[in-house]
């Protein structure tokens, strides 16, 4: 399955990953991401099916 996830990156210094609940998408972190960004690298991840992430296509074997 070939999938690709999109996410958001900003900032510089050591990772912090935010990861949103369901039905939401990395959106969700528009205000902290400007925040959390002054002092970390964010990566701001739309998960499966939500945001600009495709679901994908189940491999039928």
């Amino acid at each position: 399955m070939d999938i690709k996830h999109f996410y958001l990156e900003k900032g510089i210094g050591d990772v912090l990953i935010l990861l949103h609940g369901n039905g939401e998408n990395c959106d969700y972190f528009e205000h902290q991401i400007k925040e959390f960004s002054r002092y970390y690298h964010v990566y701001a991840i739309d998960t499966r099916g939500h945001g600009k992430t495709p679901r994908g296509h189940k491999l039928l074997q």
